[in-house]
């Protein structure tokens, strides 16, 4: 067991303590350790949170750079790591047989169904209330990065609206002005109380 630290910006008092495990997934393991030593998860984002199940660091998109061996039975390779809250994966390759360094995924709940599907590494041992609040102040959104509103365009973050592009994907200057008129409507009803 190998030991790391991750920092996220605005939490800097309060470094999330890793617990990494060569032993079960040793590529996956050097490869994130020898990324978090050069820095390269540095002022990476927290792009995605999808129904507090778990959240994802890194690139937005697939690197091929930082593409390994994926360490999960899809790929033929035993990973006894299960897919728990606190646990930390690498997302999957679009091949399906490969692990993305670019892009983590924290374990927010317990998901051990996936288990053989993602190669999990390691696990936060300290400080995992920042994974909550990092959570709490993100806005959910779907596979296509588009966040996710409420029929009155609200965000899962509270008092938070969103609607054109960010919310339908690439749409019409027509619909974007129709969502951003249904926000205004939206945010006026909440300011009055209604």
């Amino acid at each position: 067991i190998h030991h790391a630290e991750l920092v996220f910006e605005g939490y800097e008092s309060s470094p999330l303590s890793i617990e990494v495990y060569s032993h079960s997934a040793p590529v996956t393991a050097e490869r994130f350790c020898r990324l978090v030593d050069s820095g390269f998860y540095d002022g990476k984002p927290v792009f995605w949170i999808l129904n507090e199940m778990y959240l994802r660091v890194g690139n937005t998109q697939q690197d091929d750079d930082y593409l390994i061996t994926g360490e999960y039975e899809e790929s033929d390779i035993r990973n006894t790591n299960s897919l728990k809250r606190g646990v930390i994966a690498m997302n999957r390759a679009a091949d399906g047989q490969q692990s993305d360094a670019s892009s983590l995924i924290i374990f927010m709940n317990d998901l051990s169904f996936l288990d053989g599907k993602y190669a999990g590494f390691a696990k936060i041992v300290e400080n995992y209330e920042v994974i909550e609040e990092i959570a709490k102040r993100t806005m959910e959104a779907d596979e296509q990065l588009r966040i996710i509103v409420d029929e009155n365009e609200m965000s899962t973050r509270e008092n938070v609206f969103a609607g054109g592009d960010a919310v339908t994907g690439a749409a019409t200057v027509i619909l974007a002005m129709g969502a951003g008129k249904k926000a205004a409507e939206a945010i006026d009803r909440k300011l009055q109380g209604k």
